[in-house]
This record gives C-alpha cells, sequence and structure tokens, in this order.
C-alpha cells in the first residue's frame, strides 16, 4: 500500500512518540497506519501532510514528489 511505504519512509527519521505528540494522533493508531492495518481520516491525513510538510497527492500516491502541502 503506498500510503503506508510513504508514511513510514517520512517517520525514518522519528519516533512515533514524537509523531503523536505533535499531531496529536495516538502512537497506537500511528502504529496502525505503519503496518497497513487501517487508514487515516482526512481529518488526519491533513494534521500528517501538514506535519511532514507534504501533499496529499504524495502521501497516497498520486504523485512521486512530495513538495507542497494540501
Amino acid at each position: 500500500m503506498i500510503f503506508t511505504q510513504r508514511l513510514n519512509i517520512l517517520m525514518r527519521d522519528k519516533t512515533q512518540t514524537e509523531v503523536a505528540k505533535a499531531t496529536g494522533i495516538a502512537q497506537q493508531t500511528l502504529s496502525r497506519y505503519q503496518q497497513g492495518r487501517c487508514l487515516p481520516s482526512v481529518d488526519r491525513l491533513v494534521i500528517l501532510c501538514k506535519y511532514f510538510r507534504v501533499s496529499s497527492d504524495y502521501l497516497l500516491g498520486l504523485k512521486d514528489h512530495h513538495g507542497g502541502t494540501t
């Protein structure tokens, strides 16, 4: 799943605890996203995009580059 792959790439230099604290998304939920067990709601997708400074198109696999925020 492209979302899972790209999220794992973006989180390579971050801990789940760090991302959870900064985004307000539970660490357990982030773990599920990273394992591909579930997908984020639109609201949480926006939060992740803003945090990582990537577009939703990139995170969802609609574009290959990660510039910009959506």
